[in-house]
């Protein structure tokens, strides 16, 4: 929390959503924030390159229903694969779902 006195969220420029690395108040690195509200596809998506003239956001998995993820489930199933990775066999790193206000 302290860090976020002195470093304001930096935004990630891999990936296609909104991530944000966090630092601590001597600049170490010491998490990795991904709104929920800004996954890809999402409207508040600060990279979303995938918007139409019209704002309508156009996902190239709509014509694949089973491989659509709604905006805000990636967050959860990130979760549900660092809660599964049994003995952290495939090292996944720790991931919590939080609330900010």
């Amino acid at each position: 929390n302290e860090g976020l006195e002195y470093f304001e969220p930096e935004l990630i420029s891999e990936g296609e959503g909104g991530s944000y690395f966090l630092k601590s108040a001597d600049a170490n690195l010491i998490a990795i924030f991904k709104p929920c509200d800004e996954e890809p596809f999402a409207p508040n998506n600060p990279k979303n390159k995938s918007i139409d003239k019209n704002k309508q956001i156009i996902n190239p998995f709509e014509a694949d229903s089973k491989r659509k993820i709604p905006s805000g489930e990636a967050a959860l199933r990130e979760v549900a694969a660092f809660l599964l990775d049994y003995k952290h066999f495939c090292d996944v790193p720790l991931t919590i779902l939080v609330e900010c206000t």
